[in-house]
């Protein structure tokens, strides 16, 4: 039937498929196949998919913190249960420890193995078919420039249809003038662009994280008079630029034991500020209602989170509720508009190798050679997924062990210690 269809109609009906099902449609026949992989298909499968979207969470289990013992998770993000849809197949063997995540977007999740002394890989990585690029070894390296601090941010150009990747180096910490490149996967190399940030003189945290929103990448700064701000960088017109956070988090860095973090909640830009200082722990999370008005900076909750046995905010879901780690290294949600705790059976066994952001399942690089047959890696991956257990039910993941109120691991805010 579908050899008596036009192209653009065929285009049409399949490009709303989900991509589980398409990875079963390339199978059907060579003309099929071809359809599927274009550019021009995996650019209106991404228009249509952009509601469908997965939280991706990441934590390690186990003794060690090794590849073997994470864990890479995809659950329900469009609604108020808490359900795993399926386990990702990590292939990569990471040298300092594990793997840190530096962002995703449209189904590619950029990875870099720099927890140790040695920046070793940096990799965009497309779970949803199983096809990987690794990155080639970036200019400023600890073998050329010796110990330095840096941090990565990852991201899409729209108006080159790029995907780019931003690191940012910094020598010492009294040398404020950054060493930057930028890695363009169309040319497959890096590029300096330090001249491009004369100027910004900003401390940022050895890989700090960061947020992507509209199309910029943020991070959570201190500039030269040691006030809090988020520095962003335009992956498009390729810029820096600087965001004032509000005045009360502005010195929060200089207390003692302050975290502060860039994040997103509901698609806009969030800062996170995490205190164990003094007699009054807390954490506030500020959201920037209208992008680009320092006006619009909202307070949306503000918690005394060590009183009530968290110990580290790790996101946001698509549907507002804060995901915190506690004490017992287990994933708590909080909703914080109707005050209410709920705890999660998902446990792991160090505390900074949680992570969790919006996720959303795409066919980029289905088009590319990466070093394998795209037929046989995406046959392997539709085989894989239809002989797990979860591959096409999501399975609730609400605690029934530490009962609430309602006997579904969900309680009113009380302050308690465990």
């Amino acid at each position: 039937m579908h050899d008596h269809l036009p192209r653009d109609v065929l285009i049409s009906i399949l490009s709303r498929l989900p991509v589980s099902t398409l990875l079963r449609c390339i199978a059907v026949c060579k003309s099929w196949y071809a359809l599927i992989s274009s550019p021009l298909f995996i650019s209106e499968n991404l228009h249509f998919g952009s509601e469908n979207t997965h939280l991706l969470l990441r934590y390690c289990v186990g003794e060690g913190v090794t590849e073997k013992h994470q864990s890479y998770e995809l659950f329900r993000d469009d609604n108020h249960t808490f359900e795993r849809c399926r386990k990702l197949d990590f292939p990569f063997t990471s040298v300092n420890n594990f793997y840190r995540i530096v962002g995703s977007c449209n189904g590619l999740i950029c990875l870099t193995d720099d927890m140790g002394e040695d920046d070793l890989t940096t990799i965009l990585w497309n779970p949803s078919i199983g096809k990987s690029v690794a990155l080639p070894e970036p200019r400023v390296t600890f073998t050329s420039h010796g110990a330095f601090s840096h941090t990565h941010g990852f991201g899409y150009d729209p108006l080159t249809n790029d995907y780019k990747v931003v690191r940012i180096a910094n020598i010492s910490f009294n040398e404020l003038q950054p060493l930057v490149e930028l890695y363009e996967l169309s040319k497959g190399r890096w590029r300096d662009i330090s001249h491009k940030a004369t100027g910004v003189c900003y401390r940022l945290g050895d890989s700090i994280p960061a947020a992507l929103v509209g199309g910029i990448v943020h991070w959570a700064a201190m500039d030269e008079d040691f006030k809090n701000s988020v520095l962003s960088f335009d992956m498009s017109k390729e810029v820096f630029g600087e965001i004032l956070v509000p005045d009360s988090v502005a010195t929060a860095s200089l207390r003692y034991f302050t975290d502060l973090r860039v994040g997103t909640y509901k698609e806009s830009l969030a800062f996170f500020v995490q205190s164990t200082y003094g007699t009054n722990p807390y954490c506030c999370v500020w959201v920037m209602k209208e992008y680009g008005n320092v006006q619009s900076w909202t307070q949306i909750f503000s918690i005394n989170h060590l009183r009530l046995g968290f110990q580290l905010l790790v996101g946001f879901r698509k549907t507002g509720e804060a995901l915190f780690v506690d004490r017992d290294k287990c994933l708590v949600l909080f909703h914080h508009e109707e005050q209410l705790v709920e705890y999660l059976d998902i446990c792991g066994s160090y505390l900074h190798a949680f992570y969790a952001s919006t996720y959303r399942e795409s066919l980029v690089f289905l088009d590319k050679d990466t070093g394998r047959s795209d037929i046989d890696t995406v046959q392997d991956i539709w085989i894989r997924r239809n002989s797990e257990d979860v591959s096409d039910e999501c399975t609730n993941y609400h605690e029934t062990s530490r009962n609430g109120e309602d006997g579904k691991g969900k309680g009113k805010l009380t302050y308690k210690s465990k």
